[in-house]
């Protein structure tokens, strides 16, 4: 992800090539070129596709940016729901608080699976050797984006709470994150003096999330909306 909207005639290549050869093509979000992309090259091949917007029609996201959102749905985002075979919705809650566009006689509700083998694969040495400070010590795991609408500055305000009762539990904070929303974060951190104790590794690649999650004592999520949520 390059973090902009942009063009990629690259991109549209491949894309084509890839589709061509597909029975069905699964689209995730709504604001990404490679999904308006996908939408456009699935149409022109006559391939079907399933749109899942992951929380991005409800309301709350769409409050956020909502001039850039509603001008980008006017003119882009509202073909790619109406072109859809499905809108897949992760629960109810997601289904009925995300607008509709249309997409009523299109709706599922599918919650997200997992493979609980997965968890068994997961390199224990390789997931120590990269956090030796949590060897031997207990921690609680924070897993999603570092953005203000998962509320990482409240897992670290009551962890900071708990911090002199329980000083042999660190904190993970893994994810990724927009640079001043992380230095926003390490600055309380620093104001606690959790330095040591609270772990800033970054997104972690499937192996290393899937051991932190059999690692861990607790997950924490106190998101103020969430369709499903991954990480959950």
């Amino acid at each position: 992800q390059c973090g902009a909207w942009r063009w990629s005639y690259t991109m549209q290549k491949a894309l084509s090539d890839i589709i061509r050869a597909a029975d069905m093509v699964h689209l995730h979000t709504m604001w990404d070129f490679p999904v308006y992309c996908g939408h456009k090259v699935s149409l022109k091949l006559g391939k079907p596709y399933i749109l899942s917007p992951h929380g991005m029609l409800e309301q709350r996201s769409l409050n956020q940016k909502a001039l850039k959102k509603w001008i980008y749905l006017r003119w882009i985002g509202r073909s790619i729901i109406t072109g859809a075979k499905a809108v897949h919705f992760t629960s109810q809650a997601e289904s009925e608080q995300s607008q509709s566009m249309s997409t009523e006689n299109k709706k599922i509700v599918i919650p997200l699976g997992v493979a609980l083998s997965d968890f068994d694969r997961a390199d224990e040495k390789a997931f120590d050797e990269k956090f030796p400070e949590l060897v031997g010590n207990r921690f609680i795991l924070f897993l999603g984006r570092l953005h203000t609408k998962k509320r990482p500055d409240l897992v670290i305000q009551a962890y900071q709470k708990i911090s002199q009762e329980f000083k042999d539990h660190y904190l993970l904070m893994a994810g990724p994150g927009k640079v001043n929303d992380v230095l926003k974060l390490k600055k309380i951190v620093e104001k606690y003096d959790l330095k040591n104790r609270v772990l800033f590794p970054g997104m972690l690649d499937r192996s290393f999330a899937l051991m932190a999650y059999r690692k861990a004592d607790f997950f924490v999520l106190p998101s103020a909306q969430e369709s499903f949520g991954l990480s959950v």
